[in-house]
């Protein structure tokens, strides 16, 4: 579809849409996307949202339409003759509240919309209502066609509201090489290091480990505890330094670095990210999709048992404790949520229009550092309040379970796939 028919064709939709008694006043274009190149459609699901896997490992391409809000998806790659294959097209939307807004979407090709990974629409013919959270929303488009030229054109109801930036509050001041995919690290003040969970290879062989590292960035023991389990999420507690394996919270002296005790998990599930309560209850997450999954598990007299789980919360990750409150990150709901430890009511703090939320720490003013594994990083007040620190769109440099030493000002990154930690200096 050229640029001369797209436009005859909004006009028409936008038309009939009025008739049926939708207003298009007031639509802009939605300029800012990533596409990514088309992929063989035996990779892609009708009706589901991809994969995570699949989502991360294609070149996301930087995108902005022109006035109209059309883009040319034909430029991102081609289709080889009688093939077919499916475009992805995402963009986020930032919300200040929670809203309906009008939209207006248009495509000569099967196109499925999807809003925060749930289907909304299918062949979209015009304008639509769009129901929007507060915080990020992301809208993502699942284009597939057997001519390879193709385009779409998108408009929301503005003025759209955009995403404070503080990027330059941050400075890289040293980055440790040499680590076998980093997932979590930890600050132990009393012994001024670092501990850094190496998940290592996928598999059923133990072959993670923990290393050491200075406040300078020096790795002074690579594998410093071996033999681990995939290991994950840290902490700290009562001079016993917790990891999560796959089957078990392990408990290690972080003198010796000897294996103290091991308190099994229940089985079945994917454990992460592990926090402590004021209490001194010891919680860890469950990012498992499985149907059944607990979200948060607790352990009480030397075991484990459910504490919280529902709707409310899906494919928990990273966990901090703050004000009293337990921060989980949903990444199945892509949302930031607050556990009362006290009855267990939950409550949203914002959305982060999808992704991993892996790292949660918080600033002494109150404000979480939050953190998406697939490369961002942002700030959250606790009503809501939302900007970015750190986006690295493209590089696939992850942002794992991070550390944050506030008298110092130090953000400490594990990069996961990158192999390294990173350093950076928060002004």
């Amino acid at each position: 579809m050229n640029a001369r028919i797209i436009t005859q064709w909004l006009a028409f939709v936008f038309a009939f849409q009025v008739a049926r008694g939708l207003s298009a006043e007031g639509l802009v274009a939605l300029a800012d996307w990533e596409v990514a190149p088309p992929v063989a459609e035996s990779r892609v699901k009708a009706g589901r949202y991809p994969s995570f896997f699949l989502l991360f490992g294609l070149d996301w391409v930087a995108s902005t339409s022109d006035e109209t809000g059309r883009v040319n998806l034909s430029d991102f790659g081609p289709v080889e003759e009688g093939s077919s294959a499916t475009v992805f097209a995402r963009s986020s939307v930032y919300s200040s509240s929670a809203k309906s807004v009008n939209a207006q979407l248009v495509c000569d090709e099967r196109m499925e919309v999807y809003l925060n990974h749930e289907q909304v629409f299918v062949d979209v013919d015009g304008l639509i209502v769009l129901e929007l959270r507060k915080g990020l929303n992301q809208i993502f488009l699942q284009i597939s066609s057997s001519s390879g030229v193709w385009d779409f054109a998108a408009r929301m109801e503005g003025p759209l509201e955009g995403l404070a930036g503080e990027e330059d509050r941050l400075s890289v001041v040293w980055e440790t090489e040499g680590l076998n995919v980093p997932e979590s690290v930890i600050h132990d003040a009393e012994r001024g290091v670092f501990y850094v969970s190496n998940y290592a290879q996928f598999g059923e062989t133990p072959t993670g480990f923990l290393s050491r590292v200075s406040l300078e960035g020096d790795l002074l023991e690579r594998e410093w505890v071996s033999g681990l389990a995939n290991p994950t999420g840290l902490l700290l507690h009562e001079d016993t330094l917790f990891v999560v394996e796959r089957r078990s919270l392990t408990a290690i002296d972080p003198e010796t670095g000897k294996v103290r005790q091991r308190y099994p998990f229940p089985p079945g599930s994917f454990y992460n990210d592990v926090m402590v309560d004021d209490f001194g209850v010891i919680y860890v997450s469950d990012t498992s999709p499985a149907v059944g999954a607990q979200d948060v598990i607790a352990l009480v007299d030397g075991g484990f048992e459910a504490w919280v789980s529902g709707s409310d919360l899906a494919r928990v990750n990273g966990l901090h404790f703050h004000q009293g409150k337990l921060i989980a990150g949903s990444t199945g709901l892509a949302a930031v949520k607050s556990i009362d430890v006290s009855d267990g009511s939950i409550e949203t703090v914002t959305t982060l229009a999808g992704g991993i939320l892996d790292g949660i720490r918080s600033f002494s003013d109150g404000t979480l550092i939050v953190s998406q594994w697939e490369g961002g990083i942002f700030l959250v007040g606790m009503d809501g309040a939302l900007s970015r620190l750190l986006v690295s769109p493209g590089t696939k440099m992850n942002v794992a379970d991070f550390e944050f030493v506030r008298e110092k000002g130090l953000l400490v990154v594990p990069t996961f796939y990158g192999n390294k930690l990173i350093g950076y200096r928060v002004d």
